[in-house]
């Protein structure tokens, strides 16, 4: 027994690196390089999270190391600007990257289930599609040239049915177009497997929000009632979303007797999945949404790099080549290996200084950026717009 025991922590010692290794993995991106100066080269970078689709935070110059034909190059002089889109600035969502790319801030991936079963009851179908419309809405002012993504996910009250309507199958950024759904869709007989729909809500999201590179979100309108084949799911529902990073957020909407049954497990859905449960009326509900749409729905900035470093290799008729390697928790990950483009007639001797580098960025960046934030700042005070939100006093 203790030789068995033995050669399992073996193992696993043994697999551990292997385990460590596939948790994350970044893809280092590079553009064609270009000749600024005699032997000055510039290109542009972009790291991102293989899982997730998302640029990794901004790194530092140490972090990333030049090579020429294979060696590191350590008089590479590296000079780095980064650039970072901003989403709460309408000038800045959008940053040239390359001449096909531009890096571009995305509002978030959201699948809506919003359950409209004549077993509800009324008010609370119409209450349903008012709350789900108020929360699009939302979103509304983020993101503008990427808005929030959003998948319409109605429960089935029987297999014949579909839980994604006919008239909108996928995801969309055209929210007007998901709201004229949400408005229309007709109610659905019976009791509806509400816990069914939000596993598929999830499932969807997840997998749309790492094609986009954007935050997960699912967002649940109902009563937590359960049905037969809906029972058991909760911890399916939970494992699949904190495995995919995805937040759901729950609003009670129904019945008092309903929402207070112990089956209701909406509540928990929401706080295992670092959500939050969202109660109250139709009075507190759209200031409860607002709170919980601030405090977790998030959009997300694109990162880039603007480097340059100047290149040691021989004046000869071989082609020379570089490659950047970026370490990221103390793991290393390559780029592709690019040819140095070579020109000029300066002798092998001389080396563009690092000051003149600098001044190179200073005269380019400096002056760009003090335009940039010039104009950010007046537009967004020209331009500033608040979410629509429902009239707590609506109705009444």
């Amino acid at each position: 027994m203790k030789t068995w025991i033995l050669r399992c922590s073996l193992a696993l010692l043994l697999l551990s690196p292997v385990l460590t290794y596939a948790q994350a993995a970044y893809e280092v991106k590079l553009t064609d390089a270009q000749l600024l100066q005699d032997r000055v080269v510039n290109f542009k970078m972009r790291v991102t999270d293989t899982t997730t689709g998302q640029d990794v935070p901004p790194l530092e110059p140490g972090d990333i190391a030049i090579y020429q034909d294979g060696q590191l190059l350590t008089d590479s002089q590296l000079v780095m600007h980064v650039i970072t889109t901003d989403a709460t600035h309408p000038t800045s969502h959008t940053i040239p990257f390359d001449s096909q790319n531009v890096l571009r801030a995305s509002g978030a991936t959201i699948g809506l289930v919003t359950d409209l079963s004549v077993a509800l009851g009324d008010p609370f179908i119409g209450e349903v599609r008012t709350a789900a419309e108020s929360w699009i809405n939302l979103g509304n002012a983020v993101s503008p040239n990427d808005p929030e993504s959003i998948g319409l996910f109605i429960p089935r009250s029987s297999n014949s049915q579909s839980t994604r309507p006919a008239s909108a199958p996928e995801f969309d950024r055209d929210h007007n177009k998901i709201i004229g759904v949400l408005r229309t869709e007709p109610p659905r007989d019976g009791a509806t497997n509400l816990y069914g729909a939000v596993l598929e809500a999830v499932t969807a999201t997840a997998a749309e929000a790492k094609k986009r590179g954007t935050e997960s979100y699912v967002v649940v309108f109902g009563d937590g009632s359960v049905t037969p084949d809906s029972a058991g799911l909760f911890s399916q529902i939970v494992d699949l979303a904190n495995k995919n990073n995805t937040i759901i957020i729950a609003v009670g909407i129904g019945k008092t007797e309903n929402l207070d049954k112990a089956t209701n497990q909406l509540p928990n859905l929401a706080s295992s999945t670092n959500g939050r449960y969202v109660a109250g009326g139709p009075e507190e509900r759209p200031g409860n949404m607002d709170q919980a749409y601030k405090a977790l729905v998030k959009p997300v900035n694109r990162t880039g790099y603007d480097l340059a470093f100047a290149h040691t290799a021989p004046r000869d008729d071989k082609q020379h080549t570089f490659q950047v390697k970026v370490t990221i928790a103390g793991q290393t990950w390559e780029s592709s290996t690019l040819p140095i483009p070579i020109g000029g007639l300066a002798t092998e001797s001389e080396f563009t200084s690092l000051n003149q580098l600098q001044k190179y960025y200073l005269l380019r960046g400096v002056p760009a950026a003090i335009i940039l934030a010039a104009v950010t700042t007046a537009l967004a005070t020209a331009t500033r717009r608040r979410p629509t939100r429902i009239d707590p006093g609506a109705g009444k």
